[in-house]
């Protein structure tokens, strides 16, 4: 008894490794993924970027504060067209005299401004280079005070609201900023290596294959 000739396996034999009816092992575009580092690279430099700069000027505001008499005149060289505040710990007022004997107003602020400590009392601006006196009076809790007593006042760079405000504002933007882009790094960076090891089995998967590979975006 004859049997027909058999048309062979019904399994047809693939690439090694591969299950019968699997789609081929394409290579992948890395543009998702690179997009998505470098945003969360971006956005972790700005963070940076504004966390200095807050840093900056609340250190350049604090570290200018240098002592005057807070009982009597003291005379300090002072830059022109600069603002420039006066801070004391007890109740004190300034008067400001330019380098030509002239009268510069000190302008009392409207709330409190704390640096180091020290309340601010005034502020003014400069129109020339040179010695300006500041002559300060001080009042304690017994009454006015003495020029032997330790009442120093001190003149810094002016701290406004508006200053102050902007800084933590910065502040405040780097840390949403880091917030935000610390994990979208991370994530864009894994993404990335593991698209590019996907890719490495695609290739060779292809090349056991004998077939050039396709990029899929």
């Amino acid at each position: 008894m004859s049997y027909p000739a058999s048309s062979g396996s019904p399994y047809s034999a693939g690439a090694p490794g591969a299950l019968p009816g699997s789609p081929p092992v394409e290579v992948r575009s890395r543009t998702a993924p690179t997009i998505l580092l470098l945003s969360g690279l971006v956005l972790c430099v700005v963070a940076a970027a504004l966390m200095i700069v807050s840093l900056t000027r609340l250190v350049a505001v604090s570290s200018s504060l240098s002592p005057i008499d807070g009982t009597g005149a003291t005379t300090r060289a002072l830059e022109a067209d600069a603002a420039y505040g006066l801070y004391a710990d007890h109740i004190t007022s300034c008067t400001v005299t330019a380098p030509d004997g002239r009268d510069v107003p000190v302008t009392t602020p409207s709330g409190t401004v704390t640096v180091n400590g020290k309340r601010q009392v005034g502020t003014f601006t400069t129109a020339a280079s040179g010695g300006y006196t500041i002559a300060c009076a001080s009042v304690g809790a017994g009454g006015p005070l003495s020029n032997d007593s330790d009442a120093d006042a001190y003149i810094g760079d002016a701290a406004g609201f508006g200053s102050f405000a902007s800084i933590i504002v910065s502040a405040i933007s780097s840390v949403f900023a880091g917030i935000i882009g610390l994990p979208l790094l991370i994530a864009g960076l894994v993404w990335f290596l593991v698209r590019g090891s996907h890719n490495r089995r695609a290739r060779q998967a292809q090349v056991a294959a004998g077939r050039p590979g396709a990029v899929q975006s």
